[in-house]
């Protein structure tokens, strides 16, 4: 995943945000840094840290609920291998109290993962459980900076060489940031 396209397509919502808040939508995007990893019988288990950017576009079910989607994106490059992790999951954001903006989410989405040199490439693509918690502090009416923190780990997962199932894997991408929100 590049970071520019994500950034353009990160603005281009929020552009749209301030009419759609008034019918009950939002929008949050944000950058960070995450940690991601590999684990398999074949893998050295180590994590990679790098940049790691969220996209999130939803409706207001009530105070205490939204409903939305949330994409994941993370890439690193280390001793020339592109790494790059992403994840597209339908979320559920909690906010406990209207006192404290704070909110937990969670939701079941698709999760891939590539490692590619100039010769081969290594992927995954299975289903994932992304879990978080965030906290809102308003700037102005309807926008707010938010700090988040977020976990998505793959099941049932098959590593790949270029198109042959190699091994059974665990992939998993843990990352914080901070970004801004439309409601």
């Amino acid at each position: 995943m590049r970071i520019r396209p994500t950034v353009a397509f990160a603005a281009g919502l929020f552009l749209l945000a301030p009419p759609l808040a008034a019918q009950g939508f939002w929008a949050g995007v944000g950058l960070g840094s995450g940690l991601q990893q590999v684990a398999c019988d074949i893998c050295r288990g180590q994590g990679n840290g790098g940049w790691a950017a969220r996209v999130a576009l939803g409706g207001t079910l009530s105070r205490h609920l939204l409903l939305g989607g949330e994409l994941h994106g993370w890439t690193d490059k280390t001793d020339d291998i592109r790494f790059t992790f992403y994840s597209v999951t339908p979320a559920l954001y909690w906010y406990p109290s209207t006192r404290i903006p704070y909110y937990l989410l969670g939701g079941i989405g698709l999760v891939g993962f590539r490692a590619s040199d100039q010769n081969e490439r290594m992927s995954s693509s299975s289903m994932g459980l992304t879990v978080g918690l965030g906290y809102e502090m308003r700037v102005t009416s309807g926008y707010a900076i938010s700090s988040f923190a977020t976990y998505t780990g793959s099941f049932l997962a098959n590593l790949k060489h270029e198109r042959t199932d190699i091994t059974d894997a665990q992939v998993s991408l843990f990352q914080v940031g901070i970004g801004f929100t439309r409601r």
